[in-house]
C-alpha cells in the first residue's frame, strides 16, 4: 500500500490534490481510500475515513495509526489539518513505514504562503518527500508516481 500524506495550509489546494491523485490511482485500477484529517470535510466520491477535531500528529495519532493497519486498499490518501506540526507528522508518518506500505508525504507550498509564512513553509519542506509550489508541479509528480 502507498499511503500519501498532503499537507498544507490551503484547504482547496489540498482538495484539488487529493481528487487529482485519487483520480489518477483509480484510473489506473488501484482502490483508493481517503482518510479526511483535513480542516473541514472535503466531501470526495472516494471511500473516506473522517478524523476531525484534531491533528493527525497528536491528539489523533494513536486513531491514525490504528485506521491505517486495518485499511485494506492500494493507495490510502490523508490530507493533514493545517495545525499538524510537520516534525512531529514526520515521526508519526515514519512510524507508519513498512515493508508492504511505503510513505509519501507531498507539500503544498505556494509562493504565497512562502511570503506569508517563511518558516512554516520551510518546516512542510524539509520533512516532505515532495514539495509542490503549484498545479503543473503536481501533474509531473503524478506522472512520476503513477
Amino acid at each position: 500500500m502507498k499511503l500519501i500524506a498532503i499537507t498544507g495550509l490551503d484547504h482547496a489546494e489540498k482538495r484539488a490534490a487529493v481528487h487529482a491523485l485519487a483520480e489518477a490511482f483509480t484510473m489506473r485500477g488501484e482502490q483508493v481510500q481517503v482518510i479526511d484529517n483535513a480542516d473541514q470535510a472535503l466531501r470526495l466520491d472516494y471511500p473516506t475515513w473522517r478524523l476531525p477535531g484534531g491533528c493527525a500528529c497528536c491528539t489523533l495519532a494513536f486513531g491514525l495509526i490504528e485506521l491505517i493497519n486495518r485499511l485494506d486498499c492500494d493507495t490510502a490518501l490523508i490530507p493533514v489539518s493545517s495545525s499538524a506540526t510537520p516534525d512531529a507528522l514526520a515521526l508519526i508518518l515514519n512510524s507508519l513505514r513498512a515493508p508492504d506500505r511505503a510513505v509519501i508525504t507531498l507539500a503544498l507550498v505556494s509562493e504565497a504562503l512562502w511570503e506569508r509564512h517563511p518558516y512554516f513553509a520551510a518546516n512542510l519542506s524539509t520533512h516532505a518527500d515532495h514539495t509542490l509550489r503549484d498545479a503543473d508541479e503536481l501533474k509531473e509528480l503524478i506522472h512520476a508516481l503513477v
